[in-house]
């Protein structure tokens, strides 16, 4: 009894002691903490509160311990200048730029304001089976800044709810193991209205495929590295060694937290491999092996429902080649050497050479890429055909002639700090990486090992962007930077007069030099109709906008000299019902407006908006197409389907002397004494000596004679 009372004592004693600690006096060691107003800190007086700090340069971002009892967040070492941001469970606050002053306390403690949040739930679901997804991870990071990010998993139910502040934009990105990776979603609530909508996301499970490597004689390779690159159905590009979906657990380590680890794919001892959770599209495959050369591409068509088989790899046999780097003087340079494989992309050998330059390089393609740097010397790059025992001479030059010094000032003559100056290419980026550089206090710079001659970009946050064609060598250059002059346009419907909002608008700003002309490109959501930029100057602007219901509108102007508005074709709205030939309404069907894809709902009705007249191509894959044009009025516009073959379908069918019987709204073929059908909605994509292509229910159908 008397022990208890005494431990109970201990902790009633320490408890004391920590809850009068002032502001100042927090656990030793920390540098830098941050705690809620004593009005704010009721909001989430039962809430752990979560703080991060970021700044520009580092990722991932710092995350502070949170002390419960004296609701403070404390970073265990002191941060830079940067960004805070504190999340709770239903709180959140708005980003904090701060900057610690040099002679601040090393245990200073500072206040910041937590709002209501808005309460935003994401479910996720499979896109196959409609099953809830759980555990997936969800980053909800804020567009502003792009630095700072919070982590969240989905529970049992494929749910995560996010805290978000009203008019502020978040990106949440979503990555699960055995699911292709979606676009991120963009979050975004107008200041007006604070409903609390719900997004769904649906991940795609992706497809398989299976085969096997083999070396030139045939024989299986185990532990080969599989390539894979998918031209997507829908446009754009996936690889396997960029892309590949990884086990949530995999996205950090004791050693190396928030660090995502890239996955891959090898073949087995039998030479046997199966790669999962592919996108559908043409698939470029290729195998690596320290052992081997790379072999050829195969390309393998994954579009449609076809079953694409057994995939065989191949490697080749390896060349060999004895490779010296040194100067223009014969001498041997000490350098980093790199060899790409020019059919495939991939780099096969990373190295660095000896004293003597040389190098005994093995595992080379027939066609390679040779890259090399070194210090004091400008990077060599040259493309070579390689022989089976070939001795290699790589001169490089000297980099004494290669660097650029600037002294930046603004209009006033003052030297400019913080001035970033970096190639405007970025490929050169990747070949030249030293030729970066900031200004420092009294506005100089150098950059070192660069082109001979290239596009300079000059950004300041203060001044106007500049991209100057400027070459190598010559003494310290003098560049006077301007402040710039606001850009401000309003969107605008050009009959009613009325601001057109959620507008999404690219921006072309073209430089000119001597050697012709280069072009900045950016991209702007303009949610309240209006599209405002500092700092802009005498270039020429390119402004090119669209908003949700297709409407688009482009101006060309100086920059500073921006039109007060930009004007958008008139749109009537107008409900729509597709039917079908006996007058029945017609769910899911494919509405075309220009490049916009609409679906109508399960009772076939859609909200049209359009300029009067405009083509529509409707279609529903059991109903045929038609072509019709939007008409305004105040009822609902009646869009028929014919429900009969695609008429490109009979023409193809006559031009080729395919012998073919129309029963109802299918076509019966005759070909080799094998009946085929064609169904209602197919449509033509290929007509020619080779066979018929069509498309039914977005996939490709063969019929071959």
């Amino acid at each position: 009894m008397f022990i208890f009372a005494f431990h109970a004592a201990l902790v009633i004693s320490a408890l004391q002691a920590l809850l009068s600690v002032g502001p100042v006096d927090l656990p030793l060691g920390t540098r830098t903490c941050f705690g809620p107003t004593k009005e704010s800190e009721a909001l989430a007086s039962d809430q752990v509160i979560r703080c991060y700090w970021a700044h520009p340069g580092t990722y991932p971002p710092k995350e502070a311990r949170f002390y419960w009892l004296l609701r403070r967040c404390c970073f265990s070492e002191r941060p830079e200048a940067g960004v805070f941001w504190a999340i709770g469970e239903s709180v959140t606050t708005r980003l904090i730029a701060f900057e610690p002053a040099e002679d601040q306390d090393r245990r200073a403690s500072f206040e910041f304001d937590l709002d209501q949040a808005l309460l935003y739930d994401l479910l996720v679901l499979d896109a196959a089976t409609d099953a809830p997804v759980s555990g997936a991870r969800v980053t909800l990071s804020n567009d502003a800044v792009h630095l700072v990010s919070a982590v969240y998993h989905t529970d049992a139910d494929g749910y995560v709810v996010l805290p978000v502040m009203a008019d502020t934009q978040y990106i949440a990105s979503i990555r699960a193991d055995s699911y292709l990776t979606p676009p991120p979603v963009q979050i975004f609530w107008p200041s007006e209205n604070t409903d609390m909508p719900e997004s769904v996301v649906e991940l795609d499970p992706g497809i398989s495929l299976s085969g096997r490597v083999t070396d030139s004689d045939g024989r299986a390779v185990a532990d080969a590295k599989i390539h894979v690159d998918v031209d997507l159905v829908g446009g754009g590009a996936w690889s396997s060694d960029i892309d590949l979906p990884l086990p949530v657990s995999s996205f950090s380590s004791p050693e190396a937290p928030w660090t995502p680890y890239r996955g891959s794919f090898s073949s087995a001892a039998n030479g046997r491999f199966l790669l999962e959770t592919l996108p559908r599209g043409k698939m470029h495959l290729y195998a690596t092996h320290d052992d081997y050369a790379p072999g050829p591409v195969v390309t393998v068509d994954t579009s449609d429902d076809a079953d694409a088989g057994m995939v065989h790899l191949s490697l080749a046999s390896p060349r060999r080649a004895w490779v010296r780097v040194e100067n223009e003087m014969k001498a041997a340079v000490v350098a980093s050497l790199s060899v790409v494989d020019m059919r495939t992309g991939f780099e096969q050998i990373g190295v660095k050479s000896l004293a003597s330059g040389a190098l005994d390089l093995k595992n080379l393609p027939e066609r390679a890429r040779f890259r090399v740097s070194a210090d004091g010397y400008v990077f060599h790059q040259e493309d070579r055909t390689i022989e089976d025992g070939d001795e290699i001479v790589i001169t490089l030059e000297k980099s004494e002639d290669s660097s650029l010094a600037f002294k930046i000032m603004d209009a006033d003559g003052s030297p400019m700090q913080n001035v970033t100056l970096s190639m405007a290419d970025r490929d050169q980026q990747k070949t030249h990486p030293q030729c970066l550089a900031k200004t420092d206090s009294q506005g100089k710079a150098l950059l070192p090992v660069c082109p001979k001659a290239f596009w300079l970009d000059i950004y300041h946050s203060d001044i106007v962007r500049e991209l100057r064609h400027v070459t190598s060598g010559g003494p310290e250059r003098e560049l006077y930077l301007k402040a710039g002059s606001a850009l401000s346009v309003e969107m605008r419907d050009e009959k009613t007069g009325a601001r057109v909002r959620d507008v999404s608008c690219a921006l072309e700003t073209v430089f000119t030099a001597d050697i012709g002309e280069r072009r900045i490109s950016e991209r702007f959501e303009c949610r309240d109709g209006m599209l405002e930029l500092s700092h802009r100057g005498a270039q020429k602007c390119i402004l090119s906008c669209s908003n949700a219901d297709g409407s688009r509108s482009q101006a060309e102007f100086v920059c500073d000299q921006a039109p007060k508005a930009l004007e958008f074709k008139h749109h009537e709205q107008r409900s729509a019902v597709v039917l079908d030939a006996f007058g029945a309404q017609v769910p899911y069907a494919r509405i075309l407006i220009g490049d916009r894809s609409l679906e109508t709902d399960e009772t076939g009705h859609i909200a049209l908006s359009a300029e009067p007249g405009t083509k529509l191509e409707v279609y529903h894959y059991q109903h045929g197409h038609a072509s019709l044009a939007f008409e305004t009025g105040s009822g609902t516009l009646e869009l028929r389907l014919p429900d009969k073959p695609d008429d490109a379908v009979m023409r193809c069918l006559d031009a080729r002397g395919l012998k073919y019987i129309v029963d109802s709204s299918e076509i019966l073929l005759d070909i080799l004494n094998e009946t085929r059908n064609l169904k209602r909605g197919d449509s033509v994509e290929q007509c020619g000596s080779a066979g018929l292509v069509v498309v039914r229910d977005g996939r490709r159908v063969h019929v071959r004679d």
